[in-house]
């Protein structure tokens, strides 16, 4: 039984990685369903006994497997929508006001926004859809693939990370002059702290360290909300700021 259930999980279930110990529970628990129930006096008498009994505990086994299958799925839904609402909500601290909360949400907002029109059609618009509250199947019928290929190329985990790496290429793209700006707004009107900041631009804090000691040194004018979110604007385009990267790193 144990090599059968194994070789479930194995080939049907390959998303779950159950370790061996979780194996051996669902197994006991689908033998203990196949020995109360089976009955050799029912079904085709062709079929030899222990065939009968094994194929029992194998419906029972996939059964178990597929209640589990979809508590992981309905987990990283949660995990993915959690990851998403981070550019949309304020860090939950007891020292940020509700103004901070509202700059907060402004910003991650608009990065967002700015972020899904750098990533492909297709990332775009599963993000969206998820942000709608639509479901991994609903997702995968209306792009006409299959539920597997949306939770395994578009998980939570690579969401989280492309659209980060999309806000900082984007950032990383704007004139110096321009991330001075943003920074000097951020931390002199809105109040965020440098780490705030890097979390907020999803930047290393290291790299905001020119732009933070010419703000708090007053080089760069401290503009208002309106005009620091117009220096958005001057990002340059995917290719060319990919080439900044690399020059960069």
């Amino acid at each position: 039984m144990i090599r059968l259930a194994r070789k479930i999980c194995k080939e049907d279930f390959p998303k779950l990685r159950l370790v061996e110990e979780e194996v051996q529970y669902q197994t006991w628990k689908a033998a203990k369903h196949a020995f109360r129930y089976f009955n050799p006096e029912v079904g085709q008498q062709s079929i030899p006994v222990q065939r009968r009994f094994f194929l029992l505990f194998r419906d029972q086994f996939l059964k178990q497997l597929r209640k589990e299958n979809r508590r992981w799925r309905r987990t990283m839904e949660k995990r993915l929508n959690a990851e998403l609402e981070a550019f949309e909500h304020p860090p939950k601290l007891e020292t940020v006001d509700a103004a901070v909360g509202e700059e907060w949400r402004l910003w991650s907002q608009r990065l967002l926004r700015e972020a899904l029109k750098r990533v492909d059609q297709r990332t775009c618009t599963i993000i969206q859809l998820r942000q709608g509250g639509m479901t991994v199947r609903a997702i995968a019928r209306r792009l006409r693939v299959s539920p597997k290929t949306v939770s395994n190329r578009y998980s939570p985990t690579r969401i989280g990370e492309l659209v980060g790496r999309e806000v900082g290429r984007l950032v990383l793209a704007l004139p110096a002059g321009h991330l001075q700006g943003i920074v000097a707004h951020l931390h002199h009107e809105v109040g965020l702290a440098p780490t705030r900041i890097a979390q907020l631009l999803c930047l290393p804090p290291e790299a905001l360290t020119e732009p933070l000691r010419r703000a708090c040194a007053g080089i760069v004018p401290i503009r208002g909300r309106e005009d620091a979110l117009k220096l958005l604007d001057a990002a340059l385009p995917r290719r060319r700021a990919a080439k900044l990267e690399r020059i960069l790193s």
